[in-house]
């Protein structure tokens, strides 16, 4: 059910005719983000190896980016001869299968009984919170705190997992966390040598498929036996070695790998926070039968509770980090609150059988997001639209052997996911200073600006110019007769230089 609603938008994508303001790309979610995977997809699709170049650069670099998943994924389209965007959309299903068994055993360390384990599946995959209310009061909201309210609320923060779903990227980070949290999870900690090699082989392999998700298995790390002391638990530093045997060779591996590709490679972290301030209205009832649920634990003393806790909290200060990007981490903090929440609903439930009405409008409260985000997502998929002048100018482009391109910035954010070919700008976080030579492009191709742009076009050894129709004489008479081919493409044009 899961898949087949998340697969919806891109259905609704794909099958669009395509309207006078432009087509929309096989997409089902957030381009931006979209493209960047099935670049690098591309990429391994046409080199065969694991480490990749930044397409949205024409920086001199040598291929330093380690990406496991878009890795397998090109791979895979090397393979098969699929299309990377049918692939990236298609591996959701079996992530989201690996997903949940990872989850299953992760229950099986936290709660004792087989139906709250259940219960807590449930939840993951299809509860969320209550901001279809902000939705259909927005008109309301005072125009200046409006953007904000919605960037915030934004599905794509990823606030449930059924939200965070969209993006298979996060899938393979949330499977692999509850995979390596297992051992820091269990009632005294890490013990014995497979939860040590599950700390050891966990964090590197998640670190080279999603960052953040390692980060967050390294501060559950260390926070759990700190926590463990200042709450009293009994035998608070009980696993520490393993901790620490773990963490060690996987941080000293990560730590070489690091500072090799930085030497080389343009890596950032963005400064977006997501405040507390809405967790009533983004964890709606789940957060507040998860604060039922822990009552619940303390009382009964539940094993994993220290585990769990540390787990919890140490989202909540990643996810509010203004150093870290703190947006990247909110997608971990749904799949805790499912466990204790799972734990404060199964008594409830029991108590609500006979009343239908009750049950019924419990399970409204707890799984109207998979429905009232769908419908959201549908209607969002309409503003992805790409102008077909643009679409025009990259089929012009991909049959051209492989080259750097210089293109306004609007056309570089999709070349390198169209094409195999590099771009001078294209993306807000991949394209090092981006808004500078997205202005430096925009001038440069509006031909005014000869001696710049004929300096431009040799320092990054551009191979394709794409300019707007109506500059494209005055950009080929400043580059001196090295416009070998000229191709129109509507309302821009293609230079093919000699």
């Amino acid at each position: 059910m899961v898949s087949g609603l998340r697969a919806l938008p891109y259905l609704s994508a794909i099958h669009d005719p395509g309207t006078e303001s432009g087509v929309l790309p096989p997409i089902g979610y957030n381009p931006k983000d979209w493209v960047t995977y099935v670049a690098f997809m591309r990429e391994a699709a046409a080199n065969g190896q694991l480490l990749q170049v930044n397409p949205f650069t024409t920086m001199q670099q040598d291929g330093r980016y380690l990406l496991l998943l878009q890795d397998a994924l090109g791979f895979l389209c090397r393979w098969t001869g699929a299309s990377p965007f049918t692939v990236l959309e298609l591996s959701r299903i079996p992530l989201l299968a690996l997903m949940l068994l990872a989850f299953w055993r992760v229950t099986g360390v936290v709660l004792a009984e087989r139906r709250e384990r259940v219960l807590a599946c449930w939840l993951l995959l299809c509860s969320g919170g209550l901001e279809v209310l902000l939705d259909l009061a927005a008109g309301g909201i005072p125009p200046q705190i409006r953007d904000t309210v919605q960037q915030d609320l934004w599905h794509l923060q990823g606030w449930n997992t059924f939200a965070a779903s969209y993006n298979p990227l996060w899938l393979a980070g949330l499977a692999l966390t509850f995979v390596t949290v297992v051992p820091l999870l269990r009632p005294r900690g890490p013990s014995g040598w497979r939860d040590v090699a599950t700390l050891a082989v966990g964090i590197p392999i998640l670190s080279w498929t999603h960052p953040y998700s390692a980060i967050v298995i390294v501060a559950v790390a260390a926070a759990r036996p700190v926590l463990a002391w200042v709450l009293g638990a009994d035998a608070p530093f009980a696993g520490i070695a393993g901790i620490l045997g773990g963490l060690v060779p996987a941080l000293a591996v990560l730590g070489a790998v690091s500072r090799w590709q930085r030497a080389d490679a343009v890596y950032a972290i963005g400064p977006q926070t997501l405040p507390v301030f809405w967790y009533p209205v983004t964890l709606g009832a789940v957060g507040f039968f998860a604060v039922r649920g822990w009552r619940r634990w303390i009382v009964e003393g539940c094993p994993a509770w220290v585990g769990v806790a540390a787990w919890t909290i140490t989202v909540v200060l990643l996810h509010t980090s203004p150093v870290l990007g703190g947006y990247h981490f909110v997608s971990h903090l749904h799949p805790p609150l499912c466990l204790a929440a799972a734990s404060a609903l199964l008594p409830l439930r029991d108590r609500l059988r006979g009343r239908p009405l009750a049950l019924a409008a419990l399970a409204v409260l707890l799984f109207q997001t998979p429905l009232t985000l769908t419908w959201k997502c549908l209607r969002e998929v309409q503003d992805q639209r790409i102008p077909r002048s643009t679409m025009r100018a990259i089929d012009a482009l991909a049959p051209l052997p492989p080259g750097n391109v210089l293109s306004p910035d609007d056309v570089g954010l999709y070349v390198p996911a169209y094409t195999p070919h590099r771009v001078y700008v294209g993306h807000w976080f991949l394209t090092p200073a981006e808004p500078r030579k997205a202005a430096e492009a925009a001038a440069a191709l509006s031909g005014l600006r000869g001696p710049q742009l004929v300096q431009l076009v040799d320092a990054e050894r551009i191979r394709y110019v794409v300019a707007p129709a109506i500059s494209a004489p005055l950009v080929g008479l400043a580059l001196e007769g090295r416009v070998g081919q000229t191709l129109p493409a509507g309302q821009l044009t293609v230079l093919v230089l000699n």
